[in-house]
């Protein structure tokens, strides 16, 4: 795990950089590439009644491996990010808990 979901950001551009970014986030958590979840989230912003643009927004679920490698990992998804020239992104993290996680069942 982790499971890494992306709203207002096109696919063809996450897809463009999906490769490179498990890559160097595997190396960075030590999990196996099939424990990687990535989706691209299609949303509709509203604003003021009307339709709008969202903005770049990242959530990530999984397992907290400490600030240090918290700030890592926003770093290598933001450089990938940029080379799809996607920036301002927000990220936000949701730890799991081992008694709040059911697998293989």
């Amino acid at each position: 795990m982790p499971y890494i979901r992306f709203r207002a950001i096109e696919e063809e551009k996450i897809t463009k950089v999906s490769q490179n970014l498990v890559d160097e986030l595997q190396k960075l958590i030590g999990c196996q590439r099939d424990a990687f979840s990535l989706e691209a989230v299609h949303s509709t912003f509203i604003k003021d009644g009307q339709i709008i643009s969202g903005k770049p927004f990242v959530e990530v679920t999984w397992y907290d491996r400490g600030q240090d490698v918290q700030n890592d990992f926003v770093r290598i998804l933001a450089d990938n990010l940029s080379k799809v020239d996607i920036k301002n992104i927000k990220v936000l993290f949701f730890p799991l808990d081992d008694s709040r996680y059911y697998k293989n069942l």
